[in-house]
Formats: C-alpha cells, structure tokens, sequence
C-alpha cells in the first residue's frame, strides 16, 4: 500500500521520528516500542555511491575517492545519507534497540523477541548494488575520503562504535 498511498496514514517512506511522533502523539510513542537500523558509514557511502552510478549503466568504481573529495559530491547534502535526524529528535537518538545492518537478522530476532512475537523472519535482500569490491569497502577509499565520511558521521560512529 505504502507504494501507490505513500502517506495514506500521515507518514512517508522514510519518515523521521519527530513525523511519526506528531502522528501517534507523544504517549503513544513514548509507549511504542521503537527500532532503527544503522549500517557502517563507510560500507554505506561505497553503496550509496554504487547504487546512484549503478541506475547510470556504470558499474566502475575507480573514480569513488576524486568524486567523494570533489565540491559537487561534497556539497550534495543527500549524498551523506546521514540517518542520524531519521531516529533522533533534537539530536538525542529516541529508539529503544538499534539494530546494525551488518547484524540485521540477530537484530530482527531480538526485536521480535522483545515485543514477544513467535517465529523467524527471512529478509529478502532488496536494492543491491552488486559491488564488485567483494565487500571490503576498506579497499576502495583513500585517507582522505576515509576521513571525510568519519568527519560527516561522527555521531554515528562514535554512538555505535564504528570503526574503518
């Protein structure tokens, strides 16, 4: 439904947790049990990154470090992907798990544990962007776009425990 009545029930895909907050009011969703996904900033940006010139017909990745460090790349915010303002409400994360990307089936078996839901769920695997780099993301940056995407998701990492 969520795809032909996007905001049928007041919200968007991707809504952020002050939207589903002036939705719910603030007992239910003070009351509701909240989770969010983060993934490691870094494999995150090579995907980003894979995907956009993927939908282009270019599966090259050798310029990933000139684009990254280039003004245009820089300044386009959306290109961050920064999923911090998705899951905090002025700036203080408000969920009650986080799961990590790279431990979503444990995470969504914790979550189900935790609302008390029997059973297994298999996730299906949607958008990839069938990388070439065998997933190490390490091996494609530079120190400096190492350090960019450090710099642009200093919360996330250093809330999480990320590391390169």
């Amino acid at each position: 439904l969520r795809r032909y009545f996007p905001n049928v029930f007041g919200l968007w895909f991707h809504a952020n947790a002050r939207q589903v907050r002036s939705v719910l009011g603030e007992e239910k969703f003070r009351d509701y049990f909240k989770f969010s996904i983060e993934r490691n900033p870094w494999d995150r940006q090579i995907s980003l990154y894979s995907h956009r010139h993927k939908k282009r017909g270019m599966q090259d990745l050798s310029n990933f470090n000139r684009d990254m460090c280039s003004p245009l790349w820089r300044a386009m915010h959306h290109s961050r992907l920064d999923n911090w303002g998705i899951y905090s409400i002025d700036g203080k994360p408000c969920f009650d798990y986080m799961i990590k990307y790279e431990q979503l089936s444990e995470g969504f078996e914790e979550v189900l544990s935790r609302i008390g839901a029997q059973g297994k769920v298999q996730l299906a695997h949607r958008n990839s962007s069938d990388r070439k780099d065998g997933g190490d993301y390490r091996a494609l940056y530079s120190p400096q776009s190492q350090a960019l995407v450090a710099q642009w998701h200093a919360r996330e990492i250093e809330a999480f425990g990320y590391t390169f």
